[in-house]
Parts: C-alpha cells; structure tokens; sequence
C-alpha cells in the first residue's frame, strides 16, 4: 500500500476530500478500497493503542464510506453540520468555553468574537496546558467563531475547566502572553543537537468556485507546531474562515481555508507568500 495513500486514507485530509474521484480512480474497485480499509485497521491496532482509538477508527470509516460512494457512481454523503455543542456555542456571548472529558480523549469547545490570529491564540493555550491536538474544527459564522478540539493530555489528567477557561480569556483580552510563555517552554526543552525530521511540506489549492485557498502542511508533530503556523497565517493579514487538524502518529496534517479579510480569493502572489512563511515558521 502506497504511503501517501495510506496517510490520506488514515488523515481524511481536506486535499482528499475534494479529490475523492482522484482517490477513487487511484484504488480502481470497491475490492481494493476495502483491502485498504482492512490493512489500515490493522496497522493501527499493531502500532498500539494511542492510534487505534474510535475516534480515529471514525475518521477512516467516514473517508471509506465517501469514497465507496464515489466508485458506486452514488452523491456523495453530506459534510457534517455544526454541532450541538457548536450550536449553542455561538449563541453565548463574549468568551465561552467547554471541556467535555471523555474516556481517552477531550473535547474543548470554544467560542469567541472573530479576529484575526485567534486561532493561534487557542492553539499556544492548549499547547500550553499540555493538550495535544488531535483534531480541530473551525467555523466562522457572522464574526463569531467557534472551535472545537479534540484533544489528549501529553501525560496526566487534564486540566480543570476553571484553569483552561481562565487561560483562554487572559489569552483573548492579552493578559495571557502565549508567546512568551511557549517561547521559554521551548528554549527549556530544546531538542538534543543533531535531532532531525523529515522536512515539512506546504501545499496549496484554490476552490475557484467558492474563492477559497486550501493550504495543506505535513510536518513532524511537537508541541507549538499549530500554534507557529497559526501565527504564520496570523501575520500574513489572512482570514482563516475554516481549519481541520488531525496528527497521524508522529505527524501533523492540517488544512487551513483562507480568503483575504474582505473574503475575497487570493492571488497566486499572496498564496506564494503565505506558503514561504509557513515553511519559514516550521524551519
């Protein structure tokens, strides 16, 4: 099984959802796909239990179930609407956040007026409060925004409500100086000399229809990576209108939906632009 087949199949990537007849044409038969689906759940279930978790099961049967869609000649499933949670989210005022504690994994929700460089803000707190990032969901909707993350402690139990939720606020009314904070973290456990990843990979595709740019990165995962990207896009004077973030092991897939701030498209000038800075942000 092809490695980058298997990494978007694992990831369900934004890049794969939008080229699920590529995927499709690729695999050539249902027999195959379910091949893959088969090897994939066993890979997961021989590299241990921090990858065969359900919720990483249910993003690899929700990608197989569209793909098989596609090779059956049928529409392909409806994207998933805004959550309950997601729902109330953006009825609160001001700054609201949830942490609901699940058995392996967390769910933080949070919702807050729109502005620029707000994901990164959310990013660095939960970095912080030793969360890694599982996946993310952004949506913007009237200039509130509202995120939902699935998250993991690096070691321990997680933090309380009350301390993520006061993070967040301090974070929003810059009380809370993440960068200060992440920046010394990293100069405390900076990597052994002569430590070395594979490099990362910045991509991009622009949605004429809708006027979106697609910006892919693959990179190794370590902690502060989104928010070092967010920041990125942050500084770039970009509207993030939607992001997905999912980390397969060891690295990091994370899409990001941009326009510019009057929610036009982007030149291919500025996407140029945007891709250098990101890399430089990894690098």
């Amino acid at each position: 099984m092809p490695e980058e087949l298997r990494l978007r199949l694992v990831g369900k990537s934004v890049r794969v959802l939008t080229a699920l007849p590529e995927v499709a044409r690729t695999l050539g038969d249902v027999d195959t796909l379910e091949l893959m689906h088969e090897l994939t759940i066993s890979d997961a279930f021989a590299t241990g239990p921090t990858v065969s978790t359900e919720w990483r099961f249910g993003l690899i049967n929700d990608l197989v179930r569209r793909v098989r869609a596609v090779l059956a000649g049928r529409p392909l499933p409806a994207p998933p609407e805004l959550t309950d949670q997601q729902e109330v989210a953006l009825r609160q005022p001001g700054v609201w956040v949830l942490m609901d504690v699940r058995e392996a994994t967390s769910v933080v929700t949070v919702a807050a007026p729109d502005k620029v460089g707000l994901l990164a803000l959310m990013a660095g707190v939960l970095s912080l409060n030793r969360l890694n990032v599982l996946t993310a969901r952004v949506t913007t909707v009237d200039g509130r925004a509202v995120q939902e993350w699935t998250v993991r402690p690096a070691f321990g139990d997680p933090p309380s409500i009350e301390q993520l939720s006061s993070d967040v606020r301090r974070a929003v009314d810059g009380t809370y100086d993440v960068r200060a904070r992440l920046d010394k973290r990293d100069a405390d456990y900076a990597s052994p000399p002569g430590t070395s990843h594979p490099r990362p990979v910045v991509t991009a595709t622009t949605d004429g229809s809708q006027g979106v740019t697609f910006l892919e990165v693959r990179a190794h995962d370590a902690p502060g990576l989104l928010y070092r990207v967010a920041t990125a896009l942050a500084a770039a004077d970009v509207s993030v209108v939607g992001a997905k973030v999912s980390t397969l092991g060891s690295d990091a897939v994370d899409v990001f939906f941009l326009t510019d701030t009057e929610g036009r498209a982007l030149t291919d000038d500025r996407i140029a632009s945007i891709r250098s800075s990101v890399l430089s942000s990894l690098t």
